[in-house]
């Protein structure tokens, strides 16, 4: 039955998936705003279209329909550019390749605004461009072959573009070993708008591109634990289980995935736990009868969550779910259980009584993140914790209150 739920959970996650709606604006041909919700993907390649939604009505823009938009952060405009299209591919280039462009609308990433703007564009490939008062270009970087189709030359052409696009500052210099990269290109862009802001008062504006994806935690709590028995085999059929409660430490690594990062993540967790008790029972066979049953075992469970936040804008409370599977390693164990001789009472010896070294766990959980914090009810179960006999049902279940401390 864990698994089923866990498949449902996969196809639930897979839809969701598909859409992202969170708050963003748009700004039409004429320059009117639209406030409403934006199906954002956090694209690497730039889309052909976005999804606006109002309400319950959702539209369709193409590039060409509106002249920018903002998303979480992320600002966008439309233009209508002339790109290069060169064949770009080592096994199709030889020194005939013809250089091509293309005019086309499309979406473009703005990375940095101000007295030069800086533009990133991805289809199969990057392309930046660079705008100021009076020219808007592509930044040119593209590999050629030799006479001999064997050569390759990489042709820097943007190395000389953006010398003349910075030029008005004589502080800021470009290197030729800048690298055709976002990071590269956007620091030596923005460099230049502050450094000529102080002149011109123009506003600068520079996208964040050291976006924090993943976080690590120290967790701790306690679980109260219940262990039970279902097994024919002679040395714990007179049990059913027991009890107890036990303080649980760990560390998490949470990763949110690039693609709707502020609601899905993946959190592994390695918690240390134990579980102490001792069980008695009144019942025997003719001959012996097996009692207590002292269980003394610590484990460290290995887990990997799917986390899906209930995140909106502004709020101070954000709620999560968690679902997934981990594997428990028992990392020491001294459980036993002790026979009894019912014709001579001194007669007593103790029989060990192992557990598997490892088992898989399934976990479902909620809770809610306050600034750093992090509170969790967690419900986790393995089975098949014995190798008595073939059909043996032993489990053991965890009802854990969690509390985390996000690191910097």
């Amino acid at each position: 039955m864990k698994y089923y739920t866990l498949f449902l959970f996969f196809v639930a996650l897979n839809s969701y998936a598909q859409d992202n709606f969170i708050q963003g604006t748009i700004t039409k041909n004429d320059n009117s705003m639209i406030v409403g919700e934006i199906n954002y993907q956090d694209w690497k390649k730039m889309p052909n279209e976005i999804e606006f939604r109002v309400g319950s009505t959702v539209a369709v823009f193409k590039p060409q329909d509106i002249k920018a938009f903002e998303v979480e952060n992320d600002k966008f405009i439309s233009r209508l550019v002339t790109i290069d299209v060169t064949e770009q591919k080592l096994q199709k280039l030889n020194k005939t390749t013809e250089i091509k462009f293309e005019d086309k609308t499309v979406f473009l990433n703005v990375l940095a605004e101000g007295d030069v703007n800086l533009y990133e564009y991805y289809d199969n490939r990057t392309h930046y461009f660079a705008e100021n008062d009076s020219h808007f270009m592509e930044l040119i970087n593209r590999i050629t072959i030799g006479d001999n189709n064997s050569d390759i030359y990489e042709n820097k052409k943007y190395i000389g573009q953006l010398r003349v696009f910075l030029n008005a500052c004589p502080s800021v210099k470009v290197k030729s070993s800048l690298d055709y990269k976002r990071k590269e290109l956007a620091a030596l862009v923005n460099a230049y708008n502050i450094c000529l802001s102080s002149k011109n008062d123009k506003a600068v504006y520079s996208k964040n591109l050291q976006a924090k994806t993943s976080y690590f935690y120290v967790t701790g709590g306690i679980s109260f634990s219940s262990l039970t028995l279902s097994s024919p085999a002679n040395t714990i059929q007179y049990f059913e289980g027991s009890q107890c409660v036990s303080p649980n430490l760990g560390l998490a690594y949470e990763f949110a995935f690039t693609k709707n990062r502020q609601k899905w993540s993946l959190y592994s967790e390695l918690l240390y736990s134990s579980f102490k008790s001792t069980e008695t029972s009144e019942e025997s066979n003719s001959f012996r009868s097996y009692n207590p049953l002292k269980m003394d075992f610590k484990t460290v469970d290995l887990s990997l969550l799917f986390r899906y936040k209930f995140n909106k804008d502004n709020q101070v409370v954000t709620p999560f779910l968690n679902l997934g599977l981990g594997r428990s390693f028992v990392v020491s164990q001294n459980n036993t259980i002790t026979e009894n001789d019912l014709f001579d009472p001194s007669r007593t010896k103790d029989i060990p009584f192992e557990i598997n070294s490892a088992n898989f766990v399934f976990s479902v959980g909620g809770g809610a993140d306050y600034k750093k914090l992090g509170f969790e009810i967690r419900y986790t179960v393995s089975d098949k914790l014995t190798k008595e006999v073939s059909d043996s049902s032993n489990t053991l279940s965890n009802l854990r209150l969690l509390v985390s401390y996000r690191l910097k």
